[in-house]
């Protein structure tokens, strides 16, 4: 089969096919066509369609498409090499925030990123070194510091930024002292985040425990002579100290006995204040990870 022959537009001349248009027999004859004013009527036509505003200045720039030195297509347009100076110098000394550690002004030009937090190196150690704070309790200056054994038994010194107290003295009297962690705590343990919760299941004093459980608690009380079984508080400061009377703890849980009987012995029963009821909750829990909740209802 004989090859299809095309005709230059320039000069005439016959020729195979070479490109996908085939209106050209050379880029010499190309370039020629690119000097009539037919072709520059084109370009200039299609350039009009791609308006936009130069990033320095704001003038309209009409047709031109700039490219980064990785190949990918600019999202900065400017109208003239001076716009393109002068944009750089401006961002050159752009702040774009300030040292955490010296609190210096951070240039773009410097680094030509923007997530940088540091003026510099000494100031990135700098600001990692542990400086000297203030005991949230006691109020004294201190540098804190933890130490660790290495293999061989040596020790080793390092900072401990977290640290808010001098001594593990000053930190039991922080906790047992400050307000704000006892309201921060209260909120964390209310409702469905505390571990006795039950769904929000409400039962009256007298069904929750059993129809005679007033009776039962008066018992246990008088039995314990109104004292904590664990560490000997007495009834009136349990009330001055927590506002409330004493709790009848059940040695094994309410909920894991079997029934309100069995639950309700007195040989099951013991006075703790507060803080010792609380423990020993913990304290079974941890013990008896696997524990079967189990609901006995208003007429168990």
């Amino acid at each position: 089969m004989a090859k299809q022959h095309y005709t230059c537009q320039v000069c005439g001349a016959q020729f195979p096919s070479k490109t996908k248009d085939n209106k050209f027999c050379s880029v010499d004859c190309y370039r020629v066509h690119q000097k009539t004013p037919e072709y520059k009527a084109k370009i200039t036509k299609a350039r009009a369609k791609h308006r936009t505003p130069c990033t320095n200045c704001g003038k309209e720039v009409i047709g031109i498409k700039t490219q980064k030195r990785n190949g990918e297509r600019a999202d900065n347009k400017f109208c003239n090499r001076e716009c393109y100076n002068d944009y750089r110098t401006k961002l050159q000394q752009e702040v774009i925030g300030q040292c955490q550690n010296c609190n210096k002004d951070i240039l773009f030009g410097e680094f030509h990123r923007r997530d940088v937090v540091f003026c510099s190196m000494s100031c990135r150690k700098d600001h990692k070194r542990v400086k000297p704070t203030n005991c949230v309790n006691c109020d004294v200056l201190f540098t804190p510091i933890a130490i660790h054994r290495k293999k061989d038994g040596s020790l080793r010194i390092s900072g401990k930024s977290d640290a808010k107290t001098c001594s593990d003295e000053c930190l039991n009297e922080f906790y047992r002292t400050d307000e704000a962690r006892k309201e921060k705590i209260s909120k964390a343990f209310t409702g469905s985040n505390h571990p006795n919760w039950l769904g929000g299941i409400s039962h009256s004093s007298t069904n929750f425990r059993g129809s005679d459980w007033q009776k039962i608690r008066r018992q246990v009380l008088e039995r314990d002579d109104y004292k904590c079984c664990h560490c000997g508080m007495d009834r009136e400061s349990h009330y001055e100290r927590y506002k409330c009377d004493f709790a009848i703890n059940h040695i094994i849980p309410f909920h894991q006995s079997g029934n309100t009987v069995k639950a309700n012995k007195l040989s099951n029963l013991e006075t703790l204040c507060k803080s010792c009821h609380t423990k020993a909750d913990w304290k079974y829990r941890k013990e008896n990870p696997m524990q079967g909740v189990l609901n006995f209802g208003r007429s168990a």
